[in-house]
């Protein structure tokens, strides 16, 4: 048997969905947190716009190409550049990218993250189990995830009891806090 942990999930709600899946196929799931990166999508953008009047022109050539709402913020963290979208998918990052090469920019595509807590579920996977970590997925919403052996030198079990998930999945300012 082996251990495996499944996650990381960044909200309650969708690791509370993905252990009564695991419970539901007999597996024992062992809850934890721990400090993270949370994903938030695929940016796509075009690097050194300078100015509005860049901004502006570049707006209505892209909108041409179907890309809308382009997003100028010259203060922003991320200097000066304009957005092109957030996407969960990489497929439609892929689209909106190529849409601007081919209208003769060059976007630039990253993935996006930002520090918080993020959950994992840690369950023994008996010999000759298989186990589809796409039912986890499609019933936790999640658009990444991933699977690995357990780090139990890591380890900060929350408790096996998952009433609390219930209670914490609709209090406190971890749900959607960050729209994701």
């Amino acid at each position: 048997s082996t251990c495996v942990t499944i996650g990381p999930y960044s909200e309650l709600a969708q690791l509370e969905q993905a252990t009564e899946l695991l419970q539901s196929q007999g597996y024992l799931p062992e809850v934890r947190s721990e400090d993270g990166e949370i994903w938030l999508g695929y940016w796509v953008y075009l690097p050194n716009v300078t100015t509005s009047g860049q901004a502006e022109s570049l707006r209505t050539a892209l909108a041409a190409q179907g890309i809308a709402d382009p997003f100028y913020d010259p203060s922003g963290e991320d200097g000066r550049v304009l957005s092109l979208g957030l996407f969960r998918e990489l497929a439609r990052a892929e689209t909106v990218r190529d849409q601007a090469l081919s209208a003769g920019y060059e976007p630039e595509l990253e993935g996006r993250t930002t520090a918080g807590t993020v959950y994992w579920a840690d369950f023994t996977l008996g010999d000759g189990d298989g186990l589809d970590l796409e039912l986890t997925q499609n019933a936790s919403g999640s658009v990444r995830m991933e699977a690995g052996v357990c780090a139990t030198a890591a380890r900060l079990s929350i408790g096996k009891d998952y009433s609390f998930l219930k209670r914490a999945s609709l209090i406190g300012p971890t749900r959607n806090r960050l729209g994701v």
